[in-house]
């Protein structure tokens, strides 16, 4: 048996990684970076999840109704565009927490500009973990 951050594992013969986690049971991990990297995402979510929804409750309280759309009809905003130009800045460097949450942003809100909302879904869940990332970090330079 192996431990990573109080969570124990074991190798099996095929290169997978078995690990009994506490609220799902056993899972199965293609590798051992896909089990750490879930370990520490998970921790991270946990850390932070109880002041996101404590915020959450507030704003909904504050503001009950949140808006009227996504994306104004009237904007001359075009998120592809955006999204481009984003993108492009963001190959060149430095990648940084603002550089990579505009870029999920703006992938996120152009999807639903173009109808895919599923994708859209998908983006925002991406923005919802560059947010995450970014409070351990804020947390972590604190701590220092």
């Amino acid at each position: 048996m192996n431990t990573y951050k109080n969570y124990t594992y074991q190798k099996l013969n095929d290169g997978r990684i078995l690990a009994s986690m506490p609220t799902v049971g056993d899972m199965i991990f293609e590798n051992e970076t896909e089990f750490k990297a879930y370990i520490d995402g998970y921790k991270i979510t946990q850390k932070f999840f109880g002041e996101i929804e404590n915020e959450l409750r507030h704003a909904v309280a504050k503001h009950p109704k949140f808006c009227d759309a996504m994306v104004s009809p009237d904007s001359s905003v075009s998120w592809a565009e955006s999204e481009y130009r984003i993108k492009l800045r963001n190959e060149r460097g430095p990648w940084t927490a603002d550089n990579i949450l505009m870029e999920e942003v703006a992938e996120a809100f152009n999807a639903y500009q173009h109808g895919d909302k599923k994708n859209a879904l998908k983006e925002f869940a991406q923005v919802g973990a560059v947010v995450l990332r970014c409070m351990e970090f804020i947390q972590k330079e604190m701590e220092k």
